[in-house]
């Protein structure tokens, strides 16, 4: 139960993460903010 109560939410905001780390290493790499992430992303 532990586990499950620990997973569940990794599992449910892993996309909100991964778009994030996303935006910052694109706008480092840009040095603007990139919303394409949450519009079509294509990874």
């Amino acid at each position: 139960m532990a586990k499950a109560n620990f997973f569940n939410p990794i599992s449910q905001h892993w996309f909100l993460v991964f778009c994030l780390l996303f935006l910052v290493y694109e706008g480092l790499n840009n040095s603007q903010f990139n919303v394409e992430c949450f519009q079509t992303p294509t990874f």
